[in-house]
C-alpha cells in the first residue's frame, strides 16, 4: 500500500510538471486536445500510440505502409518548448559538412506584435512526409505563368539525403538569397540526418526554369526539430549561393498573436505536389484558416507530399505575407492540415539569421540549354573532306554577364564528353547577359586520323575554367538528336585503275561483238547460196550469176573460190550444183 501511494505521488508530479493530460486514442477517435500528427511521425517513444494498417505517405512523397503512428498531446503551454532553448540555433554548412550550435538574441526589441518583413516584387518578374490530405472537392489549380509575382517566389527543392536517396519539396524566397522551408526537408532523421545537397529552382514550370537555379550552402533550424523531431519547430532557412531574389522578388513575413483573426481568414499556398504533373509543375489553392496556437497553424488548404515547406500566406491588399510553413496533414479529412507558425520567437530568428549572413558574390553560370536545342548537319561526313556544322544554345543562369567565352567541340564513342575525347576544334563567342541565352554554330572538319563508325558530338563550355562561375559542373552539352556517321572514301589510285580496267573490258567487248556480227553475216550469205544450190536439176553458172538471182556476185565468187575441191574425193569441182559430179557427194 505504501508503494502504491509513492507511485501515485510521482505520477501526479509528472502530470503537473508537463501541464498536460494524455489520453489514449483508439480507432482514430480523438479523445484528446486539438492536435494530431499524421502517420509515421515519431515525436517521442514514450508518447501513446495508435495502431493502423492504412497506407500513408512518407517524407516528400515516397509511399510505404506503416503499422503505427504517434499522437503528441499538448496544450498551448507546449511541453516540448520547455526542452529546448527557444533562440538556440543549429546550423549546418553544406560545403564543409560541419554542424554548429549557438544562441541568438532577439533581433526585434520589445514583445508586441505584429512584426513584419516587407515583400519585394523583384526586377525580372515579367520576363515526405506528412502531407497527403485533399478536402473534397480538390480545388488545386495549375499556375499557368510562373513568371508572375508572387509565383516567382515559390521554389521547387530537389533534395539528396545523406544516404543518397532523392526527395522533393517546396519553399519560398524571403529575401535576396534565403529560402524558408520545412525542417524535414533539410534534416531527415531516417535518412542520415542533414541533407547532402539541396537544389532550389524558383518558378519552375516543367522543364522551364525562368530564373535558373541556386544551391543551398548553409542551413539553419532549431534543435527542437534536429534533436527531437518536434512538429512545433519543423522549419528551416536556407542560404543560397547567389542573389536570385533580386530577379524573383520575395514575399513578406508577418506574425501576430495566435488569437488574431488573420489566422482564420482567407489563406493561400502554392508548391509542387507530387501527385500532380509528377511534382514538376506549380499548383496553388486558397481556403480558410481554422485556428492557431503558439507553435502551429491549422487551415483547410489542400496539400500532397512534395508540397512540404510551401508558404502559407495572407494578402494585405495585393501584398502577400507568410504566416506559416506547410508541413503536416491528418489521416482524416475531418481535421485540417497544419504547419509551423512563424511566432515572435521564430520571426526574431529569421531577422537575426538574414542579417548576419554574408551575401554571396554573384557570378555568371554558363550551361547548355538542352539537347532539344542542338543538332549537327550533315550527319554523314568524310574525314578531312566534309565540312559540317554543330548547332547549340548556351544560356547564362548567373546574375552577371559572362564575358567572352570559349567552347571546345569533341566527338566521342560514348555519351560522356570529356577533354580526353577527340577534339574537333574550338571557338570564342561573345558575352551572354545575365539570365539570357545565345544560339551558337560551329563549322569544322573531322580529323583525318579517325576511323569509320558512329560517334556522339558534344562540347565543353569554358573548358579551361577561365571564367569564375557559380557552378562549374554544368558546362557540358551533347547532341542526342542524331549520331555522326564517319565514312572513309575509297583510295584514288585503285579507283583509277578500276576505271581503266572497266574501259578496256568495254572496248574488247565491243570488238568481240563486231567480230561475231561479221562472221555471222558471212555465214548467212553462205546459207543463202547453199539454199539456191539445193535444187535437183543442174543449174548453170550463168543462171546463178544472173542479175535477177538476188545474190551478190562478189560474195558468191568468194564462196565458190573457197570450195575448189570436193571434200570427199578431192577432185576439181565444177560448182554448178550442190553435188560433186565425180562422186555425187552432197555439198553442205
Amino acid at each position: 500500500m505504501k508503494r502504491r501511494h509513492i507511485c501515485i505521488f510521482i505520477l501526479l508530479i509528472i502530470v503537473q510538471y508537463h501541464g498536460n493530460i494524455t489520453f489514449i486514442v483508439l480507432n482514430n477517435q480523438i479523445k484528446s486536445l486539438h492536435k494530431i500528427t499524421p502517420g509515421n511521425i515519431r515525436i517521442d517513444s514514450k508518447l501513446p500510440r495508435i495502431f493502423s494498417n492504412e497506407p500513408i505517405l512518407n517524407f516528400l512523397g515516397e509511399f510505404r505502409r506503416e503499422n503505427e503512428f504517434i499522437l503528441p498531446i499538448h496544450n498551448s503551454d507546449s511541453l516540448f518548448e520547455k526542452t529546448v532553448t527557444p533562440l538556440k540555433t543549429v546550423a549546418y554548412n553544406l560545403t564543409s559538412k560541419t554542424e554548429e550550435r549557438y544562441v541568438k538574441y532577439d533581433a526585434v526589441s520589445g514583445s508586441k506584435s505584429p512584426y513584419r518583413l516587407t515583400p519585394f516584387r523583384g526586377t525580372a518578374i515579367d520576363n515526405r512526409h506528412k502531407l497527403k490530405t485533399i478536402f473534397p472537392p480538390d480545388d488545386r489549380t495549375k499556375v499557368t505563368d510562373t513568371t508572375v509575382y508572387p509565383w516567382t517566389t515559390i521554389t521547387k527543392l530537389y533534395i539528396t539525403a545523406e544516404d543518397d536517396t532523392k526527395w522533393i519539396g517546396s519553399g519560398a524566397i524571403i529575401d535576396e538569397f534565403h529560402v524558408l522551408t520545412a525542417g524535414h526537408n533539410v534534416y531527415m532523421h531516417e535518412n542520415g540526418g542533414w541533407a547532402k545537397e539541396i537544389k532550389v529552382i524558383p518558378g519552375k514550370d516543367d522543364t522551364y526554369e525562368p530564373y535558373g537555379y541556386a544551391w543551398s550552402t548553409y542551413i539553419q533550424s532549431y534543435p527542437g526539430w534536429i534533436d527531437s523531431e518536434m512538429v512545433e519547430h519543423d522549419w528551416a532557412v536556407l542560404t543560397l549561393d547567389r542573389n536570385i531574389g533580386y530577379s524573383t522578388g520575395w514575399m513578406g513575413i508577418e506574425t501576430v498573436d495566435y488569437s488574431d483573426p488573420i489566422y482564420t481568414g482567407e489563406l493561400h499556398t502554392a508548391g509542387y505536389p507530387g501527385d500532380l504533373s509528377w511534382g514538376e509543375e506549380m499548383y496553388q489553392t486558397s481556403g480558410d484558416g481554422d485556428s492557431a496556437d503558439e507553435y502551429n497553424h491549422y487551415y483547410w488548404l489542400d496539400a500532397m507530399s512534395g508540397q512540404s515547406g510551401s508558404p502559407v500566406w495572407r494578402l494585405d491588399g495585393s501584398d502577400p505575407y507568410i504566416l506559416s510553413i506547410f508541413a503536416y496533414s491528418y489521416n482524416n479529412t475531418n481535421f485540417p492540415n497544419f504547419g509551423t507558425r512563424i511566432n515572435t520567437n521564430k520571426f526574431n530568428s529569421i531577422i537575426t539569421w538574414l542579417g548576419e549572413d554574408t551575401p554571396p558574390v554573384d557570378k555568371p553560370d554558363l550551361t547548355d540549354k538542352g539537347t532539344e536545342f542542338s543538332s549537327i548537319n550533315p550527319t554523314t561526313v568524310y574525314p578531312d573532306q566534309t565540312n559540317f556544322q554543330i548547332f547549340s544554345t548556351i544560356e547564362n543562369l548567373g546574375l552577371t554577364d559572362s564575358g567572352n567565352f570559349n567552347v571546345s567541340y569533341y566527338i566521342s564513342s560514348d555519351s560522356v564528353i570529356s577533354t580526353s575525347d577527340e577534339l574537333i576544334g574550338s571557338q570564342v563567342y561573345p558575352s551572354i547577359a545575365s539570365n539570357n541565352y545565345r544560339n551558337l554554330s560551329y563549322t569544322g572538319r573531322i580529323p583525318d586520323s579517325l576511323s569509320e563508325g558512329y560517334f556522339y558530338v558534344g562540347w565543353i563550355i569554358d573548358p579551361n575554367n577561365n571564367i569564375d562561375e557559380s557552378d562549374e559542373t554544368n558546362n557540358k552539352g551533347l547532341c542526342f538528336t542524331s549520331l555522326l556517321i564517319i565514312k572513309r572514301p575509297v583510295d584514288s589510285f585503285p579507283m583509277i585503275f578500276l576505271i581503266i580496267l572497266i574501259s578496256i573490258i568495254g572496248i574488247v567487248g565491243i570488238l568481240l561483238i563486231l567480230t561475231i556480227f561479221i562472221i555471222k553475216s558471212r555465214n548467212n550469205q553462205k546459207e543463202r547460196i547453199q539454199s539456191l544450190w539445193g535444187v535437183d536439176e543442174i543449174i548453170s553458172r550463168e543462171s546463178i550469176l544472173a542479175p535477177d538471182s538476188g545474190l551478190d556476185t562478189e560474195n558468191l565468187q568468194e564462196v565458190i573460190g573457197n570450195l575448189n575441191f570436193c571434200p570427199n574425193c578431192g577432185s576439181k569441182i565444177n560448182f554448178i550444183s550442190r553435188f560433186c559430179k565425180d562422186c555425187g557427194f552432197k555439198l553442205e
